[in-house]
C-alpha cells in the first residue's frame, strides 16, 4: 500500500514537472509568435518606406534633370548671344579702322561699352555655372544622406533577423548561443595590438653570469642570477628561461617564440612574413599581419577580423556574420 502511495506521489510530481515544462514551451511559443509578428510588421513598414523613398528619389532626379536641362538651354542661349555680340564687335573694329580720327573716338567708346557688357555677361554665366555646381553637390549630398538612411533601416532589419534567428533555432544543434556573439564583440575592447613585445620585467634587467656548463651533446648552459638560464644549442638556436614564468626562443631563421607559463599564452613571430601568432591556451589563436590586420580564431569555430581601417567582422560557426566600425562606436 505504501509503495502505491509513493508511486502515485512520484507520478504526480513528474506530472507536475511535465505540466510546468509544457507551460514554459507554450509561453516560449507565444513569445516567438509575437517576435515574428513584430518582425513582419517592421519589415512591411520598411518595404513601404523603401518604395516611397525610391519613388521620391526618382521624382527628385527627374526634377533635377529638368532643372539642369533648362539651365543648359539658358547658358547656350546666352553663349549664342555672346557670339553675336562678338561678331558685332569684330564688325565695329573694321568700321573703326575705316573711319577718321573723329569717328575713331566714338567707335572706341562703343567698343569699350560692348566689352564691358560682354564681361558682365561672362561673369553672369560663370556665376550660374558655379551655382549649378553647388546645386549638383547639394543633390549629391541629399542622395548620400538618403543612402545612409537606407543603410540604417537595413541594419535594423538585419538586427531583427539576428534576434529572430536566435529564437527560431532554440532547439537546433547549430543554435547561435546568445553569449557567443557577445563573447566575440567583447574581444574588441582589448587594447593589446598583438604585436611582438619584450616585457621589461624580464628583458629590461641586467643579469650577472654565475656559471657555465656544457653537455655531451654540445649544448651550452649559462646560469645567471635572478633565476635566469640561457641554453645555446649546437645549431645556434638560443633559449632563455626566466624561472617558471617566462621563456623565449630565438631560431636561426629569425623566428622568435615566447612562452608565458602562468598566463597559458604563447607568441610566435614569423620573420619572413612579418606575422605574429598569439595562442591563448586552447580558447583562441590570434594572427597579426604586416599591414596591421588582426584575425582571431576561437576553438568553437567562430572568428573575428579587425581591419586596419577600424572595421570589424564577426563570424559565428554556423556562418552568421556581423560587420561594424570600431571608430564609430
Amino acid at each position: 500500500m505504501n509503495k502505491e502511495i509513493e508511486g502515485k506521489e512520484k507520478y504526480n510530481k513528474l506530472l507536475k514537472i511535465y505540466n510546468n515544462e509544457l507551460l514554459k514551451l507554450e509561453n516560449e511559443k507565444k513569445n516567438l509568435n509575437k517576435l515574428k509578428s513584430e518582425y513582419e510588421h517592421l519589415s512591411t513598414i520598411f518595404q513601404k518606406e523603401k518604395k516611397q523613398y525610391n519613388e521620391q528619389k526618382l521624382e527628385e532626379k527627374k526634377n533635377f534633370d529638368n532643372f539642369v536641362a533648362e539651365e543648359m538651354k539658358l547658358i547656350n542661349k546666352e553663349k549664342r548671344q555672346l557670339n553675336i555680340e562678338q561678331k558685332n564687335l569684330n564688325e565695329m573694329k573694321i568700321k573703326y579702322q575705316m573711319k577718321n580720327k573723329i569717328e575713331n573716338k566714338k567707335v572706341k567708346n562703343e567698343v569699350d561699352s560692348i566689352k564691358n557688357k560682354m564681361n558682365e555677361k561672362q561673369k553672369e554665366i560663370n556665376t550660374k555655372e558655379n551655382n549649378d555646381k553647388i546645386i549638383i553637390e547639394k543633390y549629391k549630398k541629399l542622395l548620400q544622406d538618403a543612402n545612409n538612411q537606407i543603410n540604417t533601416l537595413n541594419n535594423l532589419i538585419y538586427n531583427l533577423k539576428e534576434k529572430n534567428l536566435k529564437k527560431n533555432n532554440i532547439n537546433n544543434d547549430n543554435t547561435i548561443k546568445e553569449n557567443d556573439m557577445e563573447k566575440i564583440r567583447n574581444i574588441k575592447y582589448i587594447t593589446n595590438d598583438y604585436s611582438l613585445n619584450f616585457p621589461e620585467k624580464y628583458h629590461g634587467l641586467t643579469y650577472t653570469l654565475i656559471k657555465t656548463e656544457k653537455t655531451k651533446d654540445g649544448i651550452t648552459i649559462n646560469y645567471y642570477d635572478n633565476n635566469k638560464k640561457e641554453i645555446i644549442y649546437k645549431n645556434g638556436m638560443t633559449k632563455e628561461v626566466y624561472g617558471d614564468e617566462y621563456q623565449i626562443i630565438y631560431f636561426n631563421n629569425g623566428d622568435i617564440k615566447q612562452i608565458f607559463q602562468k598566463e597559458n599564452k604563447q607568441i610566435y613571430y614569423f620573420k619572413e612574413k612579418n606575422v605574429v601568432q598569439t595562442t591563448l591556451g586552447d580558447d583562441c589563436k590570434i594572427l597579426r599581419y604586416e599591414d596591421g590586420q588582426i584575425e582571431k580564431n576561437f576553438n568553437d569555430g567562430s572568428k573575428q577580423i579587425i581591419f586596419p581601417d577600424g572595421k570589424i567582422k564577426n563570424i559565428l560557426p554556423n556562418g552568421f556574420e556581423e560587420t561594424y566600425n570600431l571608430n564609430e562606436e
